[in-house]
């Protein structure tokens, strides 16, 4: 049996239980052991035994063992480690963890190991290597008679060594780190290496190195730290043993011999070995982008100096001195070799590192554990809980979102979709960037601050207009999940690489120091502002990508304890959007566009980039049949003039406006003629991408889902009357609202009923009065437009404008949002 404390002595050597029992050691009190090795004092029994696996005798008939003694508060510099029957002598130790010892002592193809210590012995037989152990480093020899009680005069190699056919074998010779600073050590395997070769042998040194903080490593030690290959990789590596032999001759003794080492600082190539098996666990080298260090739950990108500086320190634990540019340069530049991961292997898809371990999303498995190999360069700093809640949260985010359930969704899923793994080898499924837009107050910098919490203030990088200018301002996105720019501002120049980035399409970046090179970034853009961010022309790509979400609620009294408790929240906020599936998640963000309040804001952003938008809406809202090109650009001058807006040119002008649907002729008497479409029903929702088209148009924006019913900006399909259009889609949107079941949304605090949510999502009711009748105003009315979005949708509107047949029309919750449209298309609020 095995006391706790010895079972966890035999565990630090690399032993299972199921090793211990086979190697046959065990405890023993004082009163055993006094009986078993003449040592009153409890300890760590080590079972002897022959290369048959029969047991060691002594003299008297009983069985050999050797102890570990528990020596506690007895302990001094002089107590020794082991304890040996006395008069005895020593014996080798062949390790019942060794499969076939007769086969090993006969076949000289199986190198041999010797080295000093029962388990480091129990360790490499355990991985299959031939370790015949010692009880000291001179344990090999011994001056006792087996046969009768006679001490023989001088010291002879073990008599059980016998069994052993050295010739033409391979003797690795392996003891503890420190053998560099103990001469009598070094003494004693130079006897060894000279006795091994007089027998035949050829020994090899294996020189185990220290590690980083100067500690010294045993082979069970090294085992346990670095794995048995790197020590076949120092055995595979090893030169033979450098001993000398000197024979003087002395008048009292007569011939005198004495033995040493040769131990000078390796070169180059095994410093290099050796730094690996040490610096591998902890270092890896990615090409192009540079180093990375272990951080015992995630790799973190680390500088050339770093690594040359850790480099310096486990040199120094080598006590080796020659440190010239050469030198390092060299080691440095093997390290790069043997220490290289692919690209293609860092951060594999699926997985997350938390605090207290590992989450696999795609098996949906989580391990209370990190490892190394997985190469994951992110971490989650907070626990994985999916039993957490976050009451705080979700009380902020309805409130901010003006409990607005549809907004709080989208909210809902751009968190998934930004705190879980997104592929990174190839293009994004879901091509889009975020807006916060608001007034400072209403929530977005606290909503944002919550997001690069949730997924790691380490994990983010900045997404400001500098970052995308060049390849080292891209650089700092690398390894980054999130790209944020917190009060985004100023005029975004780099729109195409801006595009790519949220594309996740190859960009070129650069590190300092390093070459440039074209990977994929994987992140996720997320900007927050109170003004609309100038672009340049040609951002139809832009527009497509965004998602503006409006933040317009300001409460009555601020919390400002609020960021404290929301950080004590994340890992409930993250069970929180992850509740919601990955196919839900894409369904909330692709159909964004549906959500008035989302829309509107596209919209108005959409107005504000694009003058040339506004000056067809302004001049042509019913369109025209025709017009010559020359007095049609010159009809836009003279509006950009009005307006203080720099004109574009001539065929600058033309390419927009023909993206706005503007059609242009063929040459008729030496002139172009445009057709103007009715502007006062563009579909602007469409036109950005943010609703689905009825035109099956999905090249046109790669990021929408492919879905038939894509919308008809330009009426070219037949509709049904307008009349049944708008009543069957009322109907529909009663019976809808009927059906729903009253449960609970995972999106709200729980203290909202779902009836309430039910009862809001009822359509307003719409009069059915003739449409002659007449409007003023400031009357709240209803768009029942169905050629621009779904009846009903959009809310109540109030007219704040009368002409002779369209009216313009505003948001009545967001007076600056405005539309002008015809009247037929117009109906009053009654409720």
């Amino acid at each position: 049996m095995l006391i706790p404390k010895h079972e966890a002595d035999l565990t630090s050597s690399g032993l299972t239980p199921r090793q211990m029992d086979i190697a046959g050691h065990f405890s023993a009190d004082q009163d055993t052991a006094k009986e078993l090795v003449g040592c009153a004092i409890s300890g760590l029994i080590l079972n002897y035994c022959d290369h048959l696996g029969k047991p060691y005798l002594k003299k008297d008939g009983q069985r050999f063992y050797r102890i570990k003694p528990d020596w506690g508060d007895r302990k001094t510099d002089d107590s020794p480690k082991y304890l040996s029957p006395k008069e005895e002598g020593c014996r080798p130790y062949f390790s019942r963890l060794y499969p076939d010892w007769v086969k090993a002592t006969k076949s000289t193809k199986i190198a041999l190991w010797e080295t000093e210590g029962e388990k480091k012995g129990d360790c490499g037989c355990a991985n299959d290597l031939a370790v015949i152990a010692f009880g000291g480093v001179d344990g090999w020899v011994d001056s006792c008679d087996r046969n009768g009680d006679k001490k023989l005069q001088t010291s002879r190699q073990l008599p059980e060594l016998d069994v052993v056919d050295y010739k033409n074998r391979k003797v690795y010779q392996c003891f503890d780190s420190d053998i560099i600073e103990k001469i009598p050590v070094q003494i004693a395997l130079a006897k060894r290496a000279y006795t091994l070769t007089q027998q035949g042998a050829s020994p090899y040194l294996v020189l185990l190195p220290n590690e980083i903080d100067g500690s010294k490593n045993g082979l069970d030690d090294f085992v346990v730290r670095h794995g048995i290959d790197a020590l076949k990789l120092l055995a595979k590596e090893a030169y033979p043993t450098p001993y000398k032999v000197n024979k003087q001759k002395d008048s009292e003794a007569g011939e005198k011999t004495t033995h040493s080492l040769t131990l000078s600082e390796p070169e180059p190539h095994m410093q290099a070995v050796m730094a690996f098996t040490v610096l591998k666990d902890a270092w890896a080298y990615r090409p192009p982008i540079g180093w990375y260090e272990w951080q015992g739950t995630h790799w973190k990108l680390s500088t050339q100096e770093e690594f040359e500086e850790t480099l310096m320190r486990f040199m120094d634990a080598q006590n080796w001195k020659k440190r010239s540019s050469g030198i390092i340069t060299s080691v440095v530049r093997q390290l790069k070799s043997r220490l290289m991961v692919k690209d293609n292997l860092w951060s594999p898809f699926g997985k997350i590192s938390f605090i207290n371990g590992t989450f696999d999303a795609v098996s949906d498995t989580f391990k209370t554990s990190h490892n190394p190999v997985d190469r994951i360069t992110q971490l989650r700093p907070y626990k994985f809980d999916l039993k957490a809640q976050c009451p705080n949260w979700q009380n902020f985010i309805y409130e901010a979102m003006e409990r607005d359930i549809d907004r709080v969704n989208l909210i809902q899923a751009i968190f998934r979709y930004a705190v879980l793994p997104r592929c990174k080898d190839r293009k994004a499924e879901i091509e889009k960037s975020f807006d916060f837009f608001g007034q400072k107050g209403t929530g977005k910098g606290t909503t944002l601050d919550v997001l690069t919490k949730l997924v790691g203030s380490n994990n983010v990088g900045s997404a400001s207009m500098e970052t995308f200018k060049n390849a080292l301002g891209l650089g700092q996105l690398l390894d980054k999940d999130l790209a944020v720019d917190y009060d985004a501002s100023g005029f975004l120049s780099n729109i195409g690489t801006y595009n790519k980035v949220v594309s996740n399409e190859p960009v070129e970046v650069k590190k300092l120091y390093k070459d440039t090179c074209t990977v994929r970034l994987g992140v996720l853009v997320v900007r927050a502002y109170n003004s609309i961010i100038s672009v340049p022309d040609g951002s139809e790509g832009l527009d497509r990508r965004l998602t503006v979400i409006p933040f317009n609620h300001q409460p009555e009294s601020v919390d400002t304890n609020l960021s404290q408790k929301l950080e004590r929240e994340l890992s409930g906020i993250f069970a929180w959007c992850y509740s919601i599936s990955h196919e839900e998640m894409k369904r909330r963000i692709m159909t964004a566009g549906e959500i008035s309040a989302i829309a509107a804001m596209s919209i108005e952003r959409f107005e504000a980039n694009n003058p040339e938008f506004r000056f067809l809406v302004e001049v042509f809202p019913n369109g025209k049949v025709s017009i010559k090109a020359k007095d049609f650009y010159q009809s836009y001058r003279d509006w950009s003039n009005y307006n203080q807006h720099r004109p574009k040119s001539n065929v600058k002008f033309a390419s927009i406006v023909q993206i706005l649907g503007c059609k242009r002729s063929n040459k008729t008497g030496g002139c172009y003629y445009y057709e103007i479409p009715r502007m006062s029903t563009f579909d602007v929702p469409s036109h950005l991408g943010i609703v689905k088209r009825q035109l099956g148009d999905s090249s046109r924006d790669s990021s929408n889902l492919d879905i038939e019913t894509n919308r008809d900006s330009w009426g070219q399909f037949e509709h049904k009357n307008q009349k049944e259009i708008e009543q069957g889609q009322i109907d529909s949107q009663l019976k809808y609202v009927e059906d729903i079941p009253l449960q609970l949304s995972t999106s709200i605090p729980n203290h909202y009923l779902a009836r309430d949510i039910a009862i809001s999502s009822i359509p307003l009711s719409v009069s059915t009065l003739p449409k002659t009748e007449k409007f003023q105003i400031g009357d709240r009315v209803v768009w029942m437009d169905a050629f621009i979005t779904p009846a009903l949708k959009k809310g109540v509107w109030v007219i704040k404008g009368i002409h002779d047949d369209y009216f313009d029309i505003c948001k009545e919750d967001n007076i600056s949002f405005s539309q002008r449209v015809e009247l037929k298309n117009l109906q009053r609020a009654i409720c």
